[in-house]
């Protein structure tokens, strides 16, 4: 496979950012999983985001991309950590409270002491992925 950005060809891994190699592998599973459910099916991804992978650019396409793939009928499972967002943000956005649903696993273990003593951080993140949810992109 060549990849062409700005009309030139990129043949070799490292002629690409890491960025772009996690966006292209994505999008490249979301194109072959739903061609092999064919038409009219429902398609599911299980994705582990790669926390520092992607920059705030390809975080928020990424969170688009994400979100026109479940508004075309698939579905997706997700983890993401909070340190940065963008990707969760952009995701709620696109796909509402109708199609998204957030689960906060923070209530789900003891957090160690530094976690607890910035639980409000935690706090903040949770809201504004709230109000993505509801349309109103911070």
């Amino acid at each position: 496979m060549v990849v062409t950005i700005n009309n030139q060809k990129r043949r070799e891994q490292n002629q690409l950012s890491e960025s772009q190699r996690y966006f292209i592998d994505i999008a490249l599973r979301m194109a072959l999983t739903e061609y092999m459910i064919g038409p009219g099916g429902s398609a599911s991804l299980l994705i582990d985001t790669p926390e520092g992978s992607l920059d705030i650019a390809y975080e928020a396409r990424a969170g688009e991309m994400f979100g026109e793939f479940v508004a075309r009928g698939n579905r997706i499972i997700m983890t993401a950590n909070l340190n940065s967002n963008r990707l969760v943000l952009e995701l709620a956005n696109v796909c509402r409270r109708d199609l998204m649903h957030v689960e906060r696993m923070t209530n789900w273990s003891v957090l160690s002491e530094v976690q607890a003593q910035s639980e409000n951080l935690f706090d903040k993140s949770y809201e504004d992925i709230q109000v993505s949810l509801d349309g109103m992109l911070l």
